[in-house]
């Protein structure tokens, strides 16, 4: 009788395809983090941060907890690595230790986001996506001893050019908006 699985009881060759899967979803969470980083100051184009928050989505769409995690760091690498670049000058070499402090929340967002999609699958990817990320980025600036505020993602759209366009004397200005 042949065997018609591999040793963790997937069938024949899912193994390679799951690989070129993941090759696949490393691409996307770096492209997010690569979206990310340029909806901030220097480069200053918040149009694109939704886009990034859609492609580090559809990485984690479907995958393992601990997959996630991996991609959520990987987004998180690039994202902060590239937006928080002006730290080695401050602190030398110390500023890889601060990115990686600071990249581990899209890590743990990668990992509870998975985790939850599968212990939840009720709760729409609408709700549990950004109450998720802004409940992780309020920890990160707030209570988390470091207070790592930087790079928030409300401090992307700050000054942008459709904040300029509201008319003078409409509601939006007499409320600060």
């Amino acid at each position: 009788m042949s065997k018609t699985t591999d040793d963790e009881g997937e069938p024949r060759g899912a193994s390679q395809g799951r690989a070129l899967a993941i090759g696949m979803r490393l691409l996307v969470a770096l492209a997010a983090g690569i979206l990310f980083a340029v909806s901030f100051p220097p480069y200053g184009m918040p149009v694109l941060l939704p886009f990034g928050f859609a492609l580090l989505l559809n990485a984690l769409d479907g995958a393992r907890p601990k997959l996630g995690a991996y991609l959520g760091l990987a987004c998180g690498v690039v994202y902060f690595g590239a937006t928080l670049f002006w730290l080695h000058n401050l602190f030398g070499a110390a500023a890889v230790s601060l990115i990686a402090i600071a990249a581990a929340f899209p890590l743990l967002f990668g990992l509870a986001f998975t985790f939850l999609r599968k212990r939840s699958p009720g709760i729409p990817i609408r709700l549990l996506a950004p109450v998720l990320w802004t409940g992780i980025e309020y920890y990160r600036s707030e209570p988390f001893p470091l207070n790592f505020g930087w790079m928030g993602f409300g401090y992307a759209t700050v000054n942008t050019l459709w904040r300029q366009c509201w008319p003078r004397g409409s509601a939006a200005t007499a409320l600060n908006l």
